[in-house]
């Protein structure tokens, strides 16, 4: 199967997440493909998209999602005093920019960004930037709805042993 093989080359394993989208094929390929360019193509810095879906995944309650890009955060690079905010929902010791991200994150979370927030985001880190990180954040909710709704787990990925 296209989407399944797409799945393995992106994570180099396919999720519990993933064998269960399998049953919407249409959807996983979209899912997978969509997935691949936020990992890969967004304008937008890591260091402010992780610590947004972890935000996500902590307000909707999904610590597995939380923890896996924990880790996919701090292989990009994303320092651990980020991910430790995230983590604890606080935001003291962030920069002005972490914590207008940490503002949107919640606000999409809400049920959606007020017009004068996502203007003060499109100033401050422009319009694309803003629109990549409202559609991550909103990607995110539905990754966080979806494993809520079909009761699987967004499998952490494979560690590599020592020394590799």
């Amino acid at each position: 199967m296209e989407a399944y093989e797409k799945a393995h080359a992106l994570f180099g394993h396919v999720s519990e997440l993933f064998s269960v989208l399998a049953n919407a094929p249409t959807a996983l390929s979209g899912w997978v493909d969509l997935l691949r360019r936020l990992r890969r193509e967004l304008a937008v810095e890591p260091r402010l998209t992780e610590p947004a879906i972890i935000t996500v995944a902590r307000l909707h309650g999904n610590g597995r999602i939380a923890a896996s890009h924990e880790r996919l955060a701090a292989a990009a690079g994303v320092e651990t005093r980020l991910l430790r905010a995230a983590v604890a929902g606080e935001t003291d010791g962030l920069d002005a920019d972490e914590r207008l991200v940490r503002e949107l994150a919640t606000a999409v979370v809400g049920g959606g960004a007020p017009e004068s927030l996502v203007r003060r985001c499109q100033s401050r880190f422009g319009v694309r930037e803003t629109a990549e990180l409202i559609i991550v954040t909103s990607f995110y909710c539905m990754v966080c709805r979806v494993t809520a709704s079909m009761q699987v787990y967004v499998d952490l990925p494979p560690t590599r042993p020592s020394g590799d």
